[in-house]
Protein backbone atom coordinates (compact mmCIF):
# COMPACT_ATOMS: atom_id res chain seq x y z
CA UNK A 1 0.00 0.00 0.00
CA UNK A 2 1.43 3.36 -1.02
CA UNK A 3 2.13 5.77 1.61
CA UNK A 4 -1.22 8.06 2.43
CA UNK A 5 -1.22 11.48 2.74
CA UNK A 6 -2.72 12.32 5.76
CA UNK A 7 -2.93 10.23 8.89
CA UNK A 8 -5.28 11.31 11.86
CA UNK A 9 -3.78 9.90 15.47
CA UNK A 10 -5.63 8.93 18.68
CA UNK A 11 -4.17 8.07 22.04
CA UNK A 12 -6.68 6.43 24.06
CA UNK A 13 -7.45 5.13 27.41
CA UNK A 14 -11.02 4.26 28.53
CA UNK A 15 -12.80 6.71 26.53
CA UNK A 16 -14.87 4.00 23.92
CA UNK A 17 -18.00 5.57 24.13
CA UNK A 18 -16.56 8.80 22.29
CA UNK A 19 -13.85 6.85 20.13
CA UNK A 20 -16.22 4.69 18.69
CA UNK A 21 -18.32 7.62 17.36
CA UNK A 22 -15.58 8.96 15.67
CA UNK A 23 -14.68 5.91 14.27
CA UNK A 24 -18.00 5.51 12.60
CA UNK A 25 -17.75 8.89 11.44
CA UNK A 26 -14.34 7.79 9.73
CA UNK A 27 -15.60 4.79 8.21
CA UNK A 28 -18.73 6.39 6.73
CA UNK A 29 -17.92 9.98 6.11
CA UNK A 30 -13.72 10.37 4.96
CA UNK A 31 -13.37 7.85 1.97
CA UNK A 32 -10.52 8.64 0.56
CA UNK A 33 -7.97 6.63 0.03
CA UNK A 34 -5.18 9.18 1.10
CA UNK A 35 -6.30 9.23 4.73
CA UNK A 36 -5.96 6.97 7.66
CA UNK A 37 -6.58 6.21 10.77
CA UNK A 38 -3.95 5.39 13.84
CA UNK A 39 -5.28 4.80 17.45
CA UNK A 40 -2.63 3.78 20.17
CA UNK A 41 -4.64 2.38 23.12
CA UNK A 42 -4.34 1.86 26.73
CA UNK A 43 -7.23 1.46 27.96
CA UNK A 44 -7.74 -1.38 31.31
CA UNK A 45 -9.54 -3.55 29.03
CA UNK A 46 -9.55 -3.34 25.27
CA UNK A 47 -12.38 -6.65 24.64
CA UNK A 48 -15.48 -4.15 24.22
CA UNK A 49 -13.15 -2.10 21.63
CA UNK A 50 -11.85 -5.14 19.64
CA UNK A 51 -15.24 -6.54 19.28
CA UNK A 52 -16.49 -3.12 17.86
CA UNK A 53 -13.63 -3.01 15.15
CA UNK A 54 -14.51 -6.52 14.01
CA UNK A 55 -17.80 -4.76 12.58
CA UNK A 56 -16.36 -1.81 11.49
CA UNK A 57 -13.95 -3.40 7.48
CA UNK A 58 -11.55 -0.62 6.92
CA UNK A 59 -8.08 -1.37 5.93
CA UNK A 60 -6.50 2.31 6.69
CA UNK A 61 -7.48 1.51 10.49
CA UNK A 62 -4.15 0.81 12.27
CA UNK A 63 -4.82 -0.52 16.29
CA UNK A 64 -2.30 -1.48 18.62
CA UNK A 65 -2.50 -1.95 22.09
CA UNK A 66 -0.81 -1.33 25.38
CA UNK A 67 -1.61 -3.08 28.68
CA UNK A 68 0.71 -1.74 31.18
CA UNK A 69 0.51 1.62 32.14
CA UNK A 70 1.61 4.51 30.24
CA UNK A 71 1.88 8.18 30.37
CA UNK A 72 -0.08 10.15 27.93
CA UNK A 73 3.13 11.46 26.45
CA UNK A 74 4.07 7.90 25.41
CA UNK A 75 0.88 7.22 24.22
CA UNK A 76 1.02 9.73 22.04
CA UNK A 77 4.08 9.10 20.61
CA UNK A 78 3.26 5.45 19.95
CA UNK A 79 0.15 6.83 18.00
CA UNK A 80 2.29 9.01 15.78
CA UNK A 81 5.06 5.68 15.28
CA UNK A 82 2.23 3.90 14.26
CA UNK A 83 1.30 5.93 11.49
CA UNK A 84 2.61 6.32 8.31
CA UNK A 85 1.36 9.22 6.24
CA UNK A 86 2.92 12.35 4.91
CA UNK A 87 1.04 14.81 7.60
CA UNK A 88 -0.20 13.82 10.49
CA UNK A 89 -2.85 14.80 12.61
CA UNK A 90 -3.33 14.34 16.42
CA UNK A 91 -6.78 14.88 17.99
CA UNK A 92 -8.38 13.16 21.13
CA UNK A 93 -10.37 10.31 21.16
CA UNK A 94 -13.27 13.01 22.10
CA UNK A 95 -12.12 15.53 19.39
CA UNK A 96 -13.01 15.81 15.74
CA UNK A 97 -12.00 16.62 12.32
CA UNK A 98 -14.04 18.17 9.07
CA UNK A 99 -14.40 15.76 6.22
CA UNK A 100 -12.44 18.49 4.57
CA UNK A 101 -9.31 17.79 6.53
CA UNK A 102 -8.00 16.09 3.41
CA UNK A 103 -8.07 18.54 0.73
CA UNK A 104 -6.44 21.07 3.62
CA UNK A 105 -3.33 18.54 3.22
CA UNK A 106 -3.35 18.46 0.00
CA UNK A 107 -3.34 22.01 -0.36
CA UNK A 108 -0.72 22.09 2.22
CA UNK A 109 1.11 19.79 0.11
CA UNK A 110 0.73 21.88 -2.97
CA UNK A 111 2.19 24.68 -1.56
CA UNK A 112 4.86 23.71 0.37
CA UNK A 113 3.20 24.11 3.89
CA UNK A 114 4.84 22.61 6.61
CA UNK A 115 2.16 22.80 9.44
CA UNK A 116 -1.30 24.45 9.80
CA UNK A 117 -3.25 25.02 12.60
CA UNK A 118 -6.73 26.29 12.85
CA UNK A 119 -9.86 27.81 14.95
CA UNK A 120 -11.16 25.59 16.97
CA UNK A 121 -14.66 25.55 18.06
CA UNK A 122 -15.59 23.69 20.83
CA UNK A 123 -18.09 20.66 20.93
CA UNK A 124 -19.33 19.30 24.53
CA UNK A 125 -20.30 15.64 24.85
CA UNK A 126 -24.07 15.65 26.40
CA UNK A 127 -22.86 13.59 29.30
CA UNK A 128 -20.40 16.78 30.52
CA UNK A 129 -22.61 18.75 33.22
CA UNK A 130 -20.58 21.79 34.02
CA UNK A 131 -21.04 23.31 37.66
CA UNK A 132 -22.63 26.21 36.94
CA UNK A 133 -24.12 26.29 32.92
CA UNK A 134 -26.09 23.46 30.99
CA UNK A 135 -24.43 23.34 27.46
CA UNK A 136 -24.14 19.07 27.39
CA UNK A 137 -24.57 18.12 23.96
CA UNK A 138 -23.81 21.68 22.37
CA UNK A 139 -21.65 22.87 19.98
CA UNK A 140 -20.22 26.80 20.08
CA UNK A 141 -19.10 28.27 16.65
CA UNK A 142 -18.34 31.79 15.31
CA UNK A 143 -18.45 32.48 11.83
CA UNK A 144 -15.06 32.61 10.61
CA UNK A 145 -13.56 34.56 7.58
CA UNK A 146 -12.11 30.88 6.45
CA UNK A 147 -8.82 32.62 5.66
CA UNK A 148 -5.31 31.31 5.27
CA UNK A 149 -3.18 33.48 7.35
CA UNK A 150 1.00 33.63 7.18
CA UNK A 151 2.43 33.40 10.38
CA UNK A 152 5.36 34.63 11.62
CA UNK A 153 6.76 32.08 14.20
CA UNK A 154 9.39 33.63 15.98
CA UNK A 155 7.22 36.84 16.66
CA UNK A 156 4.31 34.51 17.93
CA UNK A 157 6.39 32.16 20.08
CA UNK A 158 8.02 35.59 22.09
CA UNK A 159 4.08 36.28 22.52
CA UNK A 160 3.34 32.85 24.40
CA UNK A 161 6.11 33.04 26.17
CA UNK A 162 5.61 36.23 27.97
CA UNK A 163 1.92 35.33 28.38
CA UNK A 164 3.95 32.08 30.64
CA UNK A 165 2.65 29.65 28.02
CA UNK A 166 -1.00 30.58 28.93
CA UNK A 167 -2.27 28.85 25.50
CA UNK A 168 -0.16 27.94 22.71
CA UNK A 169 -1.78 30.88 19.93
CA UNK A 170 -1.55 30.86 16.50
CA UNK A 171 2.30 28.11 16.85
CA UNK A 172 2.09 25.34 14.69
CA UNK A 173 1.01 22.06 16.56
CA UNK A 174 0.39 18.55 15.45
CA UNK A 175 -2.68 18.80 18.03
CA UNK A 176 -5.98 19.62 16.12
CA UNK A 177 -3.42 20.65 13.35
CA UNK A 178 -1.62 19.28 10.65
CA UNK A 179 2.24 19.06 10.39
CA UNK A 180 4.51 17.44 7.98
CA UNK A 181 5.98 14.43 9.17
CA UNK A 182 9.61 15.06 8.80
CA UNK A 183 9.35 17.90 10.88
CA UNK A 184 7.93 15.64 13.63
CA UNK A 185 10.85 13.45 13.00
CA UNK A 186 13.42 16.17 13.54
CA UNK A 187 11.91 16.71 16.71
CA UNK A 188 11.93 12.73 17.75
CA UNK A 189 15.28 12.46 16.60
CA UNK A 190 16.62 15.47 18.93
CA UNK A 191 14.28 14.89 21.95
CA UNK A 192 13.44 11.52 22.13
CA UNK A 193 9.86 12.25 21.68
CA UNK A 194 7.75 14.27 19.81
CA UNK A 195 6.45 15.85 22.67
CA UNK A 196 8.85 17.15 24.78
CA UNK A 197 6.96 18.29 28.14
CA UNK A 198 4.29 16.34 30.61
CA UNK A 199 1.52 18.19 28.69
CA UNK A 200 1.98 16.86 24.61
CA UNK A 201 -0.15 19.88 23.17
CA UNK A 202 2.14 22.71 24.47
CA UNK A 203 5.40 20.72 24.48
CA UNK A 204 4.90 20.09 20.84
CA UNK A 205 3.76 23.49 20.13
CA UNK A 206 6.97 25.29 21.52
CA UNK A 207 9.24 22.49 19.84
CA UNK A 208 7.75 22.57 16.38
CA UNK A 209 8.42 26.36 16.67
CA UNK A 210 11.82 25.98 16.64
CA UNK A 211 11.86 23.82 14.08
CA UNK A 212 9.02 24.51 11.09
CA UNK A 213 9.71 27.07 8.47
CA UNK A 214 6.39 27.52 6.63
CA UNK A 215 3.49 27.32 8.71
CA UNK A 216 0.10 29.30 8.33
CA UNK A 217 -3.34 29.31 10.43
CA UNK A 218 -6.54 28.75 8.99
CA UNK A 219 -9.72 30.68 10.28
CA UNK A 220 -11.56 27.53 9.99
CA UNK A 221 -12.40 24.51 12.07
CA UNK A 222 -10.84 21.96 9.80
CA UNK A 223 -10.35 20.15 13.09
CA UNK A 224 -11.78 20.82 16.37
CA UNK A 225 -11.86 20.11 20.07
CA UNK A 226 -14.25 17.85 22.31
CA UNK A 227 -14.83 17.89 26.08
CA UNK A 228 -16.35 14.97 27.98
CA UNK A 229 -17.03 13.95 31.56
CA UNK A 230 -13.53 12.09 31.35
CA UNK A 231 -11.11 14.52 29.32
CA UNK A 232 -9.01 17.50 30.70
CA UNK A 233 -11.50 20.03 29.45
CA UNK A 234 -14.52 18.14 30.96
CA UNK A 235 -12.36 17.98 34.19
CA UNK A 236 -12.01 22.02 34.00
CA UNK A 237 -15.66 22.67 33.36
CA UNK A 238 -16.24 20.50 36.73
CA UNK A 239 -13.52 22.39 38.75
CA UNK A 240 -11.74 19.02 38.83
CA UNK A 241 -8.31 20.24 37.19
CA UNK A 242 -6.38 20.92 40.36
CA UNK A 243 -4.19 17.95 42.28
CA UNK A 244 -0.91 16.98 43.78
CA UNK A 245 1.38 16.20 40.64
CA UNK A 246 1.93 12.94 42.61
CA UNK A 247 -1.54 11.84 41.70
CA UNK A 248 -1.69 12.99 38.37
CA UNK A 249 -1.05 9.30 37.30
CA UNK A 250 -1.05 10.37 33.34
CA UNK A 251 1.92 12.22 33.52
CA UNK A 252 5.56 10.85 32.57
CA UNK A 253 8.02 9.01 35.06
CA UNK A 254 9.85 11.28 37.16
CA UNK A 255 8.04 14.85 36.71
CA UNK A 256 6.91 15.52 40.07
CA UNK A 257 10.89 15.14 40.75
CA UNK A 258 11.85 17.44 37.96
CA UNK A 259 9.16 20.24 38.50
CA UNK A 260 10.56 23.57 37.28
CA UNK A 261 11.64 25.10 40.99
CA UNK A 262 10.20 28.40 39.72
CA UNK A 263 6.48 26.85 39.63
CA UNK A 264 4.13 25.97 42.34
CA UNK A 265 4.15 22.07 42.87
CA UNK A 266 0.37 21.34 41.62
CA UNK A 267 -0.89 20.54 38.64
CA UNK A 268 -3.50 22.81 36.87
CA UNK A 269 -3.86 23.79 33.66
CA UNK A 270 -1.37 26.76 34.34
CA UNK A 271 1.43 25.03 35.73
CA UNK A 272 1.61 22.01 33.08
CA UNK A 273 1.24 23.84 30.41
CA UNK A 274 4.39 26.70 31.95
CA UNK A 275 6.06 23.24 32.67
CA UNK A 276 5.69 21.92 29.06
CA UNK A 277 7.03 24.78 27.68
CA UNK A 278 9.77 25.00 29.74
CA UNK A 279 10.84 21.92 29.57
CA UNK A 280 10.43 22.01 25.21
CA UNK A 281 12.88 25.04 25.15
CA UNK A 282 15.15 22.59 27.61
CA UNK A 283 15.39 19.56 25.56
CA UNK A 284 15.41 21.45 22.38
CA UNK A 285 18.62 23.69 23.41
CA UNK A 286 16.71 26.75 23.62
CA UNK A 287 17.21 28.24 27.33
CA UNK A 288 18.18 31.46 25.83
CA UNK A 289 14.73 31.95 25.24
CA UNK A 290 13.62 30.54 29.06
CA UNK A 291 15.88 33.32 30.51
CA UNK A 292 14.93 36.04 28.25
CA UNK A 293 11.27 35.79 26.96
CA UNK A 294 9.51 33.83 29.54
CA UNK A 295 7.44 35.12 32.09
CA UNK A 296 6.72 32.90 34.81
CA UNK A 297 4.62 36.37 36.96
CA UNK A 298 2.09 35.35 34.30
CA UNK A 299 1.77 31.86 35.67
CA UNK A 300 1.76 32.94 38.84
CA UNK A 301 -1.29 35.64 38.54
CA UNK A 302 -3.31 32.66 36.63
CA UNK A 303 -2.83 30.56 39.31
CA UNK A 304 -4.09 32.84 41.68
CA UNK A 305 -7.20 33.69 40.12
CA UNK A 306 -8.30 29.69 39.34
CA UNK A 307 -6.75 28.46 42.37
CA UNK A 308 -7.22 30.97 44.84
CA UNK A 309 -7.58 28.41 47.26
CA UNK A 310 -4.54 26.48 47.12
CA UNK A 311 -2.64 30.17 47.40
CA UNK A 312 -0.08 29.22 49.84
CA UNK A 313 1.61 26.91 46.96
CA UNK A 314 2.77 30.15 45.73
CA UNK A 315 3.49 32.10 48.43
CA UNK A 316 7.39 31.73 48.78
CA UNK A 317 7.68 32.01 44.84
CA UNK A 318 6.30 35.36 45.53
CA UNK A 319 9.33 36.62 47.35
CA UNK A 320 11.78 36.55 43.86
CA UNK A 321 9.22 37.90 41.45
CA UNK A 322 8.19 41.44 39.64
CA UNK A 323 4.66 41.74 41.90
CA UNK A 324 3.12 44.47 39.38
CA UNK A 325 4.17 42.09 36.76
CA UNK A 326 2.27 39.22 38.98
CA UNK A 327 -0.29 42.38 39.29
CA UNK A 328 -0.73 42.51 35.86
CA UNK A 329 -1.44 39.06 35.06
CA UNK A 330 -3.85 39.01 38.30
CA UNK A 331 -5.98 41.54 36.60
CA UNK A 332 -5.71 39.97 33.07
CA UNK A 333 -7.16 36.45 34.39
CA UNK A 334 -9.65 37.77 36.35
CA UNK A 335 -10.51 39.68 33.00
CA UNK A 336 -10.51 37.10 30.87
CA UNK A 337 -12.60 35.14 33.43
CA UNK A 338 -15.50 37.30 33.47
CA UNK A 339 -15.58 37.77 29.94
CA UNK A 340 -15.74 33.79 29.25
CA UNK A 341 -18.41 33.62 32.15
CA UNK A 342 -20.69 36.17 30.48
CA UNK A 343 -20.19 34.47 27.05
CA UNK A 344 -21.13 31.34 28.29
CA UNK A 345 -24.22 32.97 30.26
CA UNK A 346 -25.28 34.56 27.05
CA UNK A 347 -24.81 31.44 24.97
CA UNK A 348 -26.74 29.19 27.05
CA UNK A 349 -29.91 32.01 27.79
CA UNK A 350 -30.09 33.41 24.33
CA UNK A 351 -27.81 31.19 22.37
CA UNK A 352 -25.81 33.63 20.70
CA UNK A 353 -22.61 36.08 21.97
CA UNK A 354 -21.91 38.27 19.76
CA UNK A 355 -19.76 36.28 16.57
CA UNK A 356 -20.50 32.70 18.59
CA UNK A 357 -23.72 30.94 18.47
CA UNK A 358 -24.60 27.57 20.92
CA UNK A 359 -26.13 24.52 18.63
CA UNK A 360 -27.94 22.47 20.96
CA UNK A 361 -29.01 19.23 20.93
CA UNK A 362 -26.16 17.70 19.17
CA UNK A 363 -25.84 14.08 20.30
CA UNK A 364 -22.63 13.10 19.29
CA UNK A 365 -19.11 14.07 16.87
CA UNK A 366 -21.13 12.57 13.86
CA UNK A 367 -23.77 14.86 13.99
CA UNK A 368 -21.51 17.84 15.10
CA UNK A 369 -19.18 16.77 11.86
CA UNK A 370 -22.31 16.94 9.53
CA UNK A 371 -23.76 19.86 11.05
CA UNK A 372 -20.56 22.36 10.23
CA UNK A 373 -20.54 20.27 6.98
CA UNK A 374 -23.96 21.81 6.30
CA UNK A 375 -23.73 24.93 7.64
CA UNK A 376 -20.65 26.23 7.58
CA UNK A 377 -18.92 24.87 4.55
CA UNK A 378 -15.39 25.96 3.26
CA UNK A 379 -14.38 26.76 -0.20
CA UNK A 380 -10.07 25.96 -0.06
CA UNK A 381 -9.58 27.11 -3.90
CA UNK A 382 -10.13 30.27 -2.72
CA UNK A 383 -7.00 30.43 -0.84
CA UNK A 384 -4.97 30.41 -4.50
Amino acid sequence: MSQPLLSIVIPTKNRYDCLKKFVELFHSVYTSSEIQLAISDNSDDNSDFLAFLSTVDDKRILYTYTAEHISVGENSDRAILLSTGEYVNFIGDDDADQREIIDVARFMKRYGIESLNCYRCKYVWPNLKNKVFNYGGSLTIRRSGKKLINVNIESELVHVLRSGASSYGKLPCVYNGIVKRTVLDEIYSRTGTFFPGPSPDMANAIALSLVVKKHCFLDYPVSWAGACVKSGGGMGAMHKHALPIEDASWLPAGCAENWETVLPHFWTAATVWAESAMKALRRMDREDLLRSKFCVESVYGRFLVYSFSDRQRIRSLLKNASLPKVAKAYISAWFSRFMAFWKNLTLTTIGRAGSFRMIKDINDVVECEKYIHNNYPIKIEKWT
